[in-house]
């Protein structure tokens, strides 16, 4: 699955809606998500999520947050477990933990543009080529 909402769709199963998701996500981590931010979710509109919601999502769908983000690896998490960071994503935590308020704010926002120009690149690598007409 190349696109964000069709992996969230997949991860949801057919019994889920937008207004349910959006309640679980408000209940969890003192977040408020909308039934329309969910929406713009899901029909593909809006590919940028923030990573609080992404990291709540897969937590709530019980898949593994890298694949929901990027298609990546295996979707399923065993019950009860989280995956595991790799030695280079604990001292990036590390490092980010030491950051006062407005750094951690401001490398978040870097991180998020950064990815989501990542992201749009690597789509627009799988998409199929058109050839231009003569």
């Amino acid at each position: 699955m190349t696109h964000f909402h069709e992996r969230l769709r997949a991860a949801m199963g057919p019994d889920t809606t937008a207004a349910e998701l959006a309640r679980l996500l408000s209940d969890s981590e003192h977040m408020t998500v909308s039934r329309v931010a969910v929406g713009k979710w899901l029909s593909g509109e809006t590919e940028n999520v923030r990573m609080q919601h992404l990291v709540e999502l897969a937590e709530l769908l019980r898949v593994d947050l890298r694949w929901l983000m990027s298609g990546i690896g295996d979707p399923k998490v065993k019950p009860g477990t989280r995956p595991s960071l790799t030695t280079e994503e604990q001292e990036m935590l590390a490092a980010f933990r030491k950051l006062s308020g407005p750094l951690r704010k401001a490398l978040q926002a870097y991180v998020r543009n950064l990815a989501a120009s990542n992201l749009s690149k690597q789509s627009d690598e799988l998409a199929p080529r058109r050839r231009k007409k003569a």
